[in-house]
């Protein structure tokens, strides 16, 4: 029986001393990392990532950004590299490790300035979404960052608006929505495509208020989860941070890091969701 007992403890000890690394990997897109500029420090994945760090004081943490492919390039190659917010698909899960999903993400909205509510309200339905077919139909003008791919209605709607004035496509690096935004300001467009989190960021930016509403036939909301390389390291890595992850999901402090870049209809039905999805 002590044999046993202490191979168990020599082989436990062996595997608590052996060197825990993460290569964190994230993409420059404020409000997630905010390097420069309002809200320094305050994005979303920046918050995550010292999370992360405070609750794994038994790993080394390095920290390095790059785009989306680069990210998935890294995954595939590295034995310990890891991204938050990532989407999981059936091709990803060839090579990456992912954890339980640690948040919902609001799928993309109409966004509008505060000030045009009344102009918009004829064009809500009963759920308090809204009608892009018929908004587009009537002649606003939408704008939306040329090249991005919103998914679902949202595309096949406006792909058939695409050459008519209700169309407004902007080119901006990195599909950043900073143009559109000031164009929304200045009236040469009365709303815009984005994600919640991205609008209200800029709209604080310029210190102006925005409202995200709803897309009709859009879903209510997907889920992200962290992904780590697909290897003996990464599986580890993504044990240690599930158990953190089915804590805190819920917890005020974690859901802030999101909400804080929420307009309030947004905080709203963010809030909704996360109780529905992971309950309180």
């Amino acid at each position: 029986g002590l044999a046993v007992l202490l191979v168990v403890i020599s082989s436990t000890a062996a595997w608590a001393t052996e060197k825990c690394e993460i290569f964190w990997l994230h993409p420059e897109q404020p409000p997630l990392i905010i390097t420069k500029g309002y809200g320094t420090g305050m994005g979303t994945i920046d918050r995550m990532e010292a999370f992360f760090k405070a609750h794994l004081t038994s790993c080394h943490h390095r920290y390095e950004s790059g785009n989306y492919e680069r990210i998935l390039r890294m995954i595939k190659k590295k034995e310990n590299a890891c991204c938050i917010p990532l989407y999981k698909t059936p091709d990803r899960e060839q090579f990456i490790e992912f954890s339980l999903p640690y948040q919902i993400v609001l799928s993309n909205a109409l966004i509008i300035q505060d000030s045009g509510r009344k102009r918009i309200e004829p064009f809500l339905n009963h759920d308090g979404k809204v009608s892009l077919e018929t908004l587009l139909a009537r002649g606003l003008r939408i704008g939306v960052a040329k090249g991005r791919i919103d998914r679902g209605i949202i595309d096949e709607t406006l792909s058939r608006y695409r050459n008519t004035p209700s169309v407004v496509e902007h080119d901006s690096p990195e599909q950043m929505i900073n143009s559109l935004v000031a164009m929304m300001v200045s009236g040469r467009i009365d709303a815009l495509i984005a994600y919640p989190m991205e609008a209200q960021y800029v709209a604080k930016s310029m210190q102006i208020k925005v409202l995200s509403l709803p897309v009709a036939g859009m879903d209510d909301y997907g889920l992200t989860s962290v992904g780590c390389s697909k290897t003996k390291a990464g599986k580890e890595i993504i044990r240690k941070l599930n158990t953190i992850i089915l804590k805190h999901r819920t917890a005020p402090e974690f859901i802030d890091y999101t909400e804080h870049w929420l307009d309030p209809s947004a905080l709203e039905r963010h809030r909704t969701f996360t109780r529905k999805e992971f309950g309180n």
